[in-house]
């Protein structure tokens, strides 16, 4: 079975003790909507508050990540990114210049592996 938003958190609240009902008090969600979310009835809640369940979760940065990435998929939309990434391209103003650029020079994915390597090794 393909992870999904919902049952990721199901595991993490699950392995921390939480029980639904003291998550959702913790959290301010309702133990419903709560509900609905783990059971992918409904898709991740707004990006604020994805940080909250991360930080009461626990979650290193690796699993943050991949927590936000899970919240972009079970939003069902290809025209945003991850919250942790806006919020970056949003801060960074060259950033946003680099992204069209690298658009406009239509940049592989080859080359960003080696811009990435460049990053990764600084």
């Amino acid at each position: 079975m393909k992870e999904t938003f919902g049952n990721f958190i199901t595991k993490k609240r699950e392995s921390r003790g939480f029980g639904l009902r003291e998550f959702a008090r913790i959290t301010g969600i309702s133990p419903e909507y709560l509900c609905n979310i783990e059971k992918d009835r409904r898709s991740a809640p707004p990006y604020r508050k994805q940080l909250e369940i991360s930080k009461v979760l626990k979650l290193s940065k690796e699993e943050t990540e991949y927590f936000l990435d899970l919240a972009l998929i079970s939003r069902d939309v290809t025209e945003y990114v991850a919250g942790d990434i806006v919020d970056y391209i949003n801060t960074h103003e060259n950033v946003v210049k680099t992204i069209r650029m690298a658009r406009d020079n239509n940049i592989s994915d080859d080359e960003w592996c080696i811009i990435a390597d460049q990053i990764k090794n600084r």
